[in-house]
């Protein structure tokens, strides 16, 4: 007799769902290569700064197209297709009754893409009421697929992988991101964040463009602490979140709370757990 808790998936359900999320992430990422190799692609603008391919959309519906068709079941909230950006907020509602929910950044990292460099990431997660189950990064440029499964630890192209165990700030490379808000409180605040960091001895600051990689460097100990404030919505961390977990970090809100997947911006600090908690104490101070 089983001895899973009912309406949750089995060990062999989560290693075909990774498995499918791994080359579904491939599959889109081989879009991405073949676009830039093409160097034609529409190009538009979601708002301001705040970029989106054809590329991204057409990578979107691979990944849905295929999810539906291996789990028809399942539920699915993508960045393009979703309207769970932006402006909305509250968190993510799921369904009482077990069903999975598939949450996907197709592309992850637009800016980086359109110009040129290689921070450029399909990000796929499947979470079961506000749990992720699996998850799969797939960086198509640097050819580097990372994995999870929840209690079955992190993985980057098969080996596992994990956090930094560094807790003296002035050994610690920090990343940020700053997003494509403009807005005048918004950018002073920002800034005022990385002078703090600055101030407090880390080692060296990184600013990148694709939260998704940012959480993979910290999850493979590139990277010793990832922050921002006002990240693009739940898609862009559904898949770091559990990815850092398993790879021995945690995931917390700014404020050093616990994570919970929201519609609409968010904010996001992870690594090990001493390094969460002095980099969240030295944003909240005064």
């Amino acid at each position: 007799q089983s001895s899973r808790i009912a309406g949750m998936p089995s060990p062999e359900d989560l290693r075909a769902w990774v498995e499918r999320a791994e080359t579904l992430a491939r599959q889109a990422g081989a879009l991405f290569v073949k676009a830039r190799a093409g160097g034609s692609f529409d190009m538009m603008s979601k708002g301001g700064v705040d970029l989106v391919t054809e590329v991204d959309q057409a990578a979107e519906k691979l990944i849905l197209e295929g999810i539906k068709a291996s789990f028809p079941s399942h539920g699915f909230v993508g960045e393009e297709t979703s309207g769970l950006g932006g402006e909305a907020k509250g968190p993510l509602q799921f369904d009482s009754d077990d069903t999975p929910v598939w949450i996907v950044d197709p592309l992850d990292g637009t800016t980086n893409f359109v110009t040129g460099q290689n921070d450029v990431v399909v990000s796929i997660a499947c979470w079961i009421n506000g749990s992720p189950q699996v998850a799969s990064i797939f960086n198509p440029f640097l050819n580097e697929c990372y994995t999870a499964i929840v209690g079955g630890g992190a993985f980057c192209n098969g080996k596992p992988i994990h956090v930094s165990t560094e807790t003296d700030l002035s050994k610690v490379v920090v990343m940020n991101n700053i997003g494509p808000s403009r807005d005048a409180e918004f950018v002073s605040k920002s800034v005022r964040q990385l002078e703090k960091v600055l101030q407090a001895g880390v080692r060296g600051l990184r600013c990148g463009g694709s939260a998704a990689m940012n959480m993979c460097y910290v999850a493979s100990n590139r990277l010793g602490v990832y922050f921002e404030n006002g990240f693009g919505g739940p898609w862009d961390v559904a898949a770091g979140i559990l990815i850092i977990q398993e790879a021995g970090g945690v995931v917390h809100t700014l404020s050093d709370g616990p994570i919970v997947l929201q519609a609409g911006k968010g904010e996001v600090v992870c690594g090990n757990a001493s390094v969460c908690t002095a980099i969240s104490k030295i944003l909240n101070d005064p």
